[in-house]
């Protein structure tokens, strides 16, 4: 499968199970829709004559081949089982406390080395912001294109189940120097 992806985007939809959108090197950007009767694809530039002949011939291939598709299903299907996951262990890399300026909230800040994942998550929260002001995160561990190139840092706050991010923080949670700070998020 040859699927030349230069970056990926997620989104959280109320139409569709996932949506998001993705870039092809002529400077395409394909939105995607994951419905019940599969991968939905539009051109995001629809206003540019050079770029709808270009999803056009692109799409005509899609509907032919269906490497995309079967790309973003699987890419999705890697999510699923990160949800599957009863428990995680691991160990805290880095953790911060960081006031960008005076007047602004504290955030803290945590790498964390998961046994069961191949790459670091990173934890973000803001408790002054409210109990669930968090942002995790992480590399999905395919590749988007034959280079090998692994998407950038995907956040992952409305992907992943709710219920999966809090088994990911339960560890963490007394081992952390900050623990009295962040003892009710996630809970």
């Amino acid at each position: 499968m040859t699927v030349e992806m230069t970056g990926l985007l997620l989104s959280p939809s109320e139409k569709s199970k996932y949506q998001g959108c993705f870039f092809l090197d002529q400077d395409l950007r394909i939105k995607f829709d994951i419905k019940e009767d599969g991968v939905h694809f539009q051109n995001i530039l629809e206003d540019r004559e050079e770029k709808v002949n270009l999803f056009n011939q692109w799409i005509s291939n899609e509907k032919e081949r269906k490497l995309y598709e079967e790309y973003i299903l699987n890419y999705f299907k890697e999510i699923d089982k990160i949800n599957d996951i009863t428990s995680f262990e691991g160990e805290i890399i880095q953790e911060e406390k960081v006031r960008d300026q005076p007047n602004s909230p504290m955030r803290y800040s945590f790498e964390v080395k998961y046994n069961n994942l191949p790459h670091d998550v990173f934890f973000t929260f803001v408790p002054s912001w409210g109990l669930d002001m968090y942002q995790l995160q992480f590399h999905i561990p395919i590749p988007i294109n034959s280079k090998g190139q692994i998407n950038a840092w995907e956040t992952m706050n409305d992907i992943l189940e709710y219920e999966t991010i809090q088994r990911m923080w339960e560890p963490f949670r007394d081992k952390t120097k900050y623990k009295l700070d962040l003892f009710y998020m996630l809970r």
